[in-house]
């Protein structure tokens, strides 16, 4: 099953899900967005790059080699690959929540420390299902276009927030 984000949910979910943290420099963010304590789950290529960069290593990043739609090059595809043990792809195309991706993300989050999730289309929406099968006292950072990094701590309330959210997007059959 495939889920779409309706149009009247794109608006909500363009505001940050969680505390943004937004800030001169990659690294001055990523050490704000850095917790003291529980499982670290980075979603998009350029978040990931920035901690891998202050020298923190999430237990499980998402990325698309893109970032705001555009190719990252080289270098940072090259550098958000380092570190992580072990890596399987999924397809999710731009706007859509794939059972391929929600289930890659579930087994990556299950099994954390240093697993990541490529995925082959967009993981703009990877946030959902990365807070959904996260424990509790984890936090998911994802990158807020030209504003920083929003940091979600997951919470019984924001666990039961996302469910509505899923509840609420279109379901695809046959896919």
């Amino acid at each position: 099953m495939t889920r779409v984000l309706p149009d009247e949910l794109r608006d909500e979910l363009r505001r940050p899900i969680g505390r943004l943290v937004s800030g001169d420099s990659p690294e001055r963010v990523a050490e704000e967005a850095w917790p003291e304590n529980g499982h670290v789950i980075a979603v998009g290529d350029i978040v990931t790059y920035h901690l891998l960069e202050a020298g923190h290593i999430p237990d499980v990043s998402i990325i698309d080699d893109r970032s705001m739609r555009e190719n990252t090059g080289e270098a940072v595809r090259r550098e958000v690959r380092r570190g992580f043990r072990r890596s399987v792809k999924a397809k999710n195309p731009p706007g859509h929540l794939t059972d391929e991706l929600v289930e890659a993300v579930e087994a990556a989050v299950e099994e954390g420390d240093g697993f990541q999730v490529v995925v082959d289309g967009e993981e703009d929406l990877a946030v959902i299902p990365a807070v959904r099968f996260a424990e509790v006292g984890s936090t998911v950072l994802y990158g807020q276009p030209s504003e920083g990094v929003v940091v979600v701590e997951v919470t019984g309330k924001r666990k039961r927030e996302i469910k509505r959210l899923v509840d609420r997007m279109e379901v695809l059959d046959g896919n």
